[in-house]
């Protein structure tokens, strides 16, 4: 399916309590099964965890996360659902996530938030083998 990243796969995450352990999961399987390395695994597993519960916390209802793995690159993007009737509340509560997740310095990788036209918000970042977590 085609989104912001281009060929990824695409999950809808509906925002209810149990919806971070569940998009862990989903990208934790994946990325075994793409042989990526343990210490991109749990940075990408972070990422997905503070931004899902980000969203939640900021009253998101549902994004689409994408997941790619380009050229040795995890690639994860976050946007709005754009079939939602709250989109702008989806678009601020994807970039309070982000904003959130780059203040608490828990991840060492870079995160980008940018407008997609017709897609509203969306939060990507690209995740190498080399880089980690940080304390």
């Amino acid at each position: 399916m085609g989104g912001v990243l281009g060929a990824a796969l695409t999950w809808r995450v509906l925002l209810v309590s149990a919806a971070a352990a569940a998009a862990r999961e989903a990208v934790h399987r994946q990325l075994k099964i793409w042989r990526v390395g343990p210490s991109v695994i749990e940075t990408v597993l972070l990422i997905v965890s503070e931004l899902v519960e980000g969203a939640r916390r900021h009253q998101a209802s549902a994004v689409f996360m994408e997941l790619a793995y380009p050229g040795g690159l995890v690639a994860l993007a976050f946007r709005s659902d754009s079939a939602s009737t709250n989109r702008a509340s989806e678009d601020r509560a994807i970039r309070l996530a982000a904003h959130d997740l780059q203040a608490s310095r828990r991840c060492a990788t870079t995160l980008t938030v940018l407008n997609v036209p017709g897609q509203g918000s969306a939060m990507i970042t690209r995740v190498g083998q080399g880089e980690g977590t940080s304390a």
